[in-house]
């Protein structure tokens, strides 16, 4: 399994309309499964089938395993 970091970076006028504290959000586990909902959410943006518990920035936010994969090695 691969880690790769999720990276956000909001600019100072964003931040100026969208007064928001991550730092409480740095250490949730995710999956790219959760990018979606979480770009939608950071945007503003609501539709049928958007979650706001698979937002990584939303205080509703759940953690699961349930989209990553787990490889493991046969040797002969």
């Amino acid at each position: 399994m691969y880690t790769i970091p999720f990276l956000l970076w909001t600019s100072e006028k964003w931040q100026a309309t969208h007064p928001r504290d991550f730092s409480q959000d740095v250490d949730r586990k995710y999956s790219l499964a959760e990018l979606i909902h979480t770009w939608s959410d950071l945007a503003g943006l609501s539709y049928d089938g958007y979650d706001p518990t698979r937002s990584v920035v939303n205080p509703q936010f759940k953690e699961t395993t349930a989209g990553l994969v787990t490889r493991t090695r046969k040797t002969r």
